[in-house]
């Protein structure tokens, strides 16, 4: 309780630019406005005269620097709404749109007095204002308006208003966009959690930073916050309110699911924004309120799968308090401006100079499919390009199916462009490769014979909500490649209605299995847990949960000595929900193996430290 309440009175003491603050070097920092100009900020922008914007509850405000000091000396009182503060801002023009209030909403200034010209105008109706509610906004290359909802927000099929949208039935939270005339929605991808901030590098490729779930730290399927790439169509794992699912998640490394680029730990994400873009990489700055701090990560143009490990870039003294909640880019300079609130914590705006100007957009935008006349020659070339970033954008062009005044795009195409990646090692490529099989039912390919290609066959049949035997999966069981033995674990998964039954402690663990497979099945299993080495490893875990789905009344003697050998607390209880829902024939000693298990958890968690709460 003293560390809490210390770190209480950290965050609502006021504070004069004497705090201590760690940059690498190259880099200064200095306080731009203080919180008697700006309390409690949300959401920060740089309007088109080039000054810093914020809001918070019942206000939207410019900052001013008259003297040309870097450091801003009066604010204009542009709007005093809306009254949850705006999660999100996006100022274009004359106008200024923003999430807050009754959902994405705009208010104009047409005769540049620096002033709202009335109450503003409700664009799209939806959930805002809370923590896992609607949140951010961006312009994308491709001309569409962008916005960011967490698993909250409401976001349904109601917002699937144009065929080519990637996603059909969102679940959680998503990545929502709207066609830049008409106003229609598209959802571009869903299964996150609560994501609050995304931006688009100068490549085109747009990046989020997603919540942890709290609740569950020290569980099997805890995931620390996560840095994504937004793919289209992507699903990103998180399963609740759609499915009732309170905890657990779909792991990130099934095929599909999509990855994160690197895992950051405990925190409470904010912002990000994509500081420098070169022909080689984006460097992207990631926002954590909880703990105070700006993460940058590195991601290289040649990949779609992993950043380069995320460092901290900018943190306070121990003695200081920082809570970010939003970052800009100024569009000239490239000075990043910080804003701190949240929670009803102290405002304040930093200003950290050093960056290079921003870069036009490089090479491989995303879609833009009004102003693409050329698609078919797009994907032929896109698609077997060395550059991963390149195929992806041809698979995702082949996916989307065109509007009646531009070209169609040639079943042969389609054909050459899914034939060249379809037994793919890149996993986001095998996901693109299934999609664009999916979408295109009546193109008919060559499927390469390969383990690879049989996974991505079965990715395609989920995509397209098609059923499968999972008795065909279980050549993959045989792979010498581990990746590819977890593939078909979650593949054979996903045919077992996983997950079957709602509650915390069976999510993740309960299936439903046809009698004419069990057999079959089984076998697979048993050879497979037999030979699989009590490492920990992603392997380890996933074929002993796919032993307890499938597996009734047969020896469980290996995955008891797992649990005997695990001096792991999360790997302990996964095993022993592995066991208690599989019904497996004990030896003797073993029921007292898992008693002592059982009852001793609670020590072996508080003994790993493990900060659960």
């Amino acid at each position: 309780m003293l560390r809490i309440s210390l770190l209480t009175l950290a965050l609502f003491a006021p504070s004069s630019f004497a705090q201590d603050f760690k940059l690498p070097p190259g880099f200064e920092i200095s306080e731009y406005a203080g919180v008697a100009l700006a309390s409690d900020i949300f959401s920060m922008t740089i309007d088109p005269k080039g000054r810093v914007v914020v809001s918070g509850k019942n206000y939207i405000r410019i900052l001013v620097d008259d003297k040309g000091v870097g450091k801003a000396n009066r604010v204009i009182e542009f709007a005093t709404e809306p009254k949850t503060g705006a999660h999100g801002m996006l100022w274009e023009g004359d106008t200024l749109l923003f999430v807050g209030d009754a959902g994405l909403c705009k208010l104009t200034d047409k005769n540049g007095d620096d002033k709202a010209d009335g109450p503003a105008t409700l664009i799209r109706p939806m959930k805002t204002g809370n923590d896992h509610t609607a949140h951010a906004l961006r312009r994308g290359p491709d001309g569409w308006l962008y916005l960011l909802a967490g698993d909250q927000a409401g976001i349904d099929d109601s917002f699937v208003q144009l065929p080519t949208s990637p996603v059909k039935n969102p679940i959680a939270g998503t990545v929502v966009r709207f066609h830049p005339t008409s106003g229609k929605s598209e959802i571009v991808a869903h299964g996150l959690r609560n994501p609050y901030g995304f931006d688009f590098d100068a490549h085109g490729r747009l990046f989020t930073y997603d919540s942890d779930n709290e609740r569950c730290i020290g569980m099997p399927w805890y995931e620390g916050t996560r840095l994504y790439q937004i793919v289209e169509g992507a699903y990103y794992g998180w399963l609740g309110p759609q499915f009732s699912s309170r905890m657990w998640r779909i792991p990130p490394y099934a095929p599909d699911t999509m990855a994160p680029l690197a895992t950051l730990g405990r925190g409470s994400p904010t912002f990000v924004v994509a500081a420098v873009s070169t022909p080689d990489s984006s460097s992207l700055l990631l926002g954590d309120w909880t703990f105070g701090r700006v993460h940058r990560a590195v991601m290289p143009a040649s990949s779609l799968t992993q950043s380069k490990d995320p460092t901290v870039f900018l943190e306070p003294s121990a003695s200081s308090s920082f809570a970010p909640t939003a970052a800009a880019i100024h569009p000239k300079t490239g000075d990043v401006f910080f804003a701190t609130g949240g929670r009803g914590t102290r405002g304040a705006v930093y200003r950290v100079r050093g960056f290079a100007p921003p870069a036009a957009t490089l090479k491989h935008p995303p879609l833009a499919t009004e102003t693409v006349k050329n698609a078919n020659g797009e994907i032929a070339r896109g698609a077997v390009d060395a550059n991963p970033l390149a195929r992806l954008r041809a698979l995702e062009r082949a996916a989307r199916r065109q509007p009646d005044d531009m070209p169609p795009i040639l079943d042969a195409t389609i054909k050459a462009a899914l034939e060249a990646n379809w037994d793919t090692s890149d996993r986001v490529l095998a996901f693109a490769a299934a999609r664009a099989a999916s979408e295109n039912p009546k193109v008919t390919f060559k499927r390469d014979g390969s383990l690879r290609g049989l996974r991505t066959d079965l990715l395609a049949k989920i995509l397209a909500g098609e059923s499968f035997d999972p008795v065909v999966a279980l050549p993959l069981l045989e792979a010498k490649n581990e990746d590819l033995i977890v593939d078909g674990l979650c593949l054979i998964q996903r045919r077992l209605e996983l997950p079957a039954e709602p509650g915390p402690a069976w999510e993740g663990y309960a299936g439903s299995v046809a009698p004419e497979n069990r057999k079959a099945l089984t076998a697979a299993l048993v050879k497979l847990v037999e030979r699989t080495k009590a490492d920990g490893s992603i392997l380890q875990r996933e074929a002993a949960r796919t032993f307890g789905l499938v597996v009734d009344d047969v020896p469980a003697t290996r995955i008891v000595s797992w649990l005997k050998a695990t001096e792991n607390p999360t790997d302990a209880f996964h095993l022993l929900a592995v066991l208690a829902h599989c019904g497996p024939k004990l030896a003797e000693g073993e029921t007292a193996a898992i008693s002592n298990t059982l009852l001793g958890i609670d020590r072996a968690y508080r003994k790993s430290n493990i900060p659960c709460e």
